[in-house]
């Protein structure tokens, strides 16, 4: 999820953005079938989906602080959407 060149350039930023577009599209088709299901009260699309970047994990004190402003951001845009599916 977080691509090896500068994070700040325009081509890391499209490849970020169509990821979260990604993931926005495969959270609410898990959310929209477990309401359809009758199973939104029992459980949470984030049951069901996992996203996994291999590759090294850096240590800088910078990365980490980044990396976990991104985590908090994903974590409350999709309590967010989940939300919103359940209005619907």
């Amino acid at each position: 999820m977080w691509p090896e060149w500068d994070p700040k350039g325009v081509s890391v930023q499209e490849i970020l953005f169509w990821q979260s577009q990604t993931m926005q599209m495969m959270y609410k088709v898990v959310a929209k079938a477990l309401q359809d299901s009758g199973l939104s009260k029992s459980y949470h699309p984030q049951d069901y989906l996992n996203f996994y970047c291999l590759g090294n994990r850096e240590t800088n004190d910078e990365n980490e602080l980044m990396i976990a402003h991104t985590e908090s951001i994903m974590q409350e845009q999709a309590k967010g959407w989940f939300t919103s599916m359940q209005r619907a």
